[in-house]
């Protein structure tokens, strides 16, 4: 059980460490510098940084592409972490399964300023999953496992599964 405890932790702390070390390998790359030089006849001539001097377009859009390739990464290697069956067959994860079924689709906008398979507003989604709504975006884009721990987290601090009476009620989970 304890295991089970430390592994959101875990996971976030992986992923922050991940992101650090994504953002240490893109500072090797140079960055666009001007000075001033003392030129006595005209004081406003700026000179370019010798190393980025000559680029042409195709090399700027190589090094665009570089660090679109180290972003891809990063967000393959949190899908990665974010789907461990680490917690597959917790009776909280077969509770919201339950309620999902009530909600809609994992991927569920409807206009109605709910998103998601569990329909989460966003005021409850800045509350919950403030990390996952920055990383992500709204509840219908995060991968599903995101949005049962997001409930999760709300169940454990007090809330119950009185955001969804509705379903939960026909789940069997609150009268």
């Amino acid at each position: 059980m304890k295991a089970r405890v430390w592994f959101v932790p875990l996971v976030l702390a992986f992923i922050v460490w991940m992101a650090l070390a994504i953002g240490s390998e893109s500072a090797a790359d140079p960055a666009p510098t001007t000075t001033t030089t003392d030129t006595a006849a005209d004081p406003q001539v700026i000179e370019v940084d010798r190393t980025l001097q000559g680029r042409n377009v195709t090399e700027w859009h190589a090094v665009a592409a570089r660090y679109l390739q180290r972003a891809r990464v990063l967000r393959r290697r949190i899908r990665i972490v974010i789907h461990s069956p680490a917690l597959q067959g917790h009776w909280l994860e077969r509770a919201f399964a339950c309620v999902h079924d009530g909600e809609g689709s994992w991927t569920a906008n409807t206009g109605n300023s709910y998103y998601g398979g569990l329909q989460m507003d966003l005021s409850f989604q800045r509350t919950y999953g403030d990390w996952a709504l920055r990383a992500f975006g709204t509840a219908d884009r995060w991968p599903a496992s995101v949005q049962v721990a997001t409930a999760i987290r709300a169940y454990t601090s007090g809330r119950g599964f009185y955001p969804w009476p509705n379903t939960a009620r026909v789940c069997g989970l609150i009268r």
